[in-house]
């Protein structure tokens, strides 16, 4: 089952926001780094079963996802900033 944000749990005291309420409150490296992570997030959340064989994903080496039918690799594309 994918990860959802519904999954997360928190400290007491903590709740999140979304990336256009906190810009402008962080620093511009934090942010991009946040915007960073939930592109990750999505991606890794979006890609359960791998192109070519059909067959759930699992994680390969780094950021990619590995069929385990076909090996085939799924890397995540970012977008240029």
């Amino acid at each position: 089952m994918p990860w959802t944000w519904a999954k997360m749990q928190m400290c007491p005291g903590m709740a999140l926001e979304g990336l256009r309420k906190v810009y402008g409150r962080l620093d511009e490296e934090l942010f991009w780094l946040a915007a960073r992570a939930v592109q990750i997030v999505d991606w890794t959340g979006r890609i359960g079963f791998a192109g070519a064989a059909g067959s759930p994903s699992k994680p390969g080496n780094g950021a990619a996802k590995e069929c385990p039918k076909c090996g085939l690799l799924h890397f995540p594309v970012w977008p240029r900033r």
